[in-house]
């Protein structure tokens, strides 16, 4: 499994593979993870359970998959993840709790 913490300019990313859900579940804790790429046997929990434990689903995909596919998805992750954050950085302004 691979969890991608934020950093400023993507595509660069950092890449975090932690090995386990449980450990996984820990680095969520201590990164601000935006995208989790994970198979469904993973040790410790489902690969369908982890990210419901961690964060709202973007989406899934089944394998084989098409790397253009997967790579576009990828994408399109990243772009919801930063309007998602603007918004929240938007509201968080309106009621003066800044993020």
């Amino acid at each position: 499994m691979i969890l991608i913490p934020s950093i400023p300019v993507w595509p660069t990313w950092g890449v975090l593979t932690p090995g386990s859900g449980a450990k996984a579940l820990q680095r969520a804790a201590q990164h601000d993870v935006q995208l989790v790429l994970t198979d469904q046997r993973i040790p410790q929990m489902t690969g369908t359970e982890l990210p419901h434990r961690m964060c709202d689903i973007f989406k899934f995909m089944t394998k084989p998959w098409d790397d253009d596919q997967l790579r576009a998805n990828i994408r399109d992750a990243f772009t919801h993840w930063e309007a998602v954050s603007v918004k929240n950085k938007s509201v968080a302004a309106q009621v003066g709790d800044p993020l």
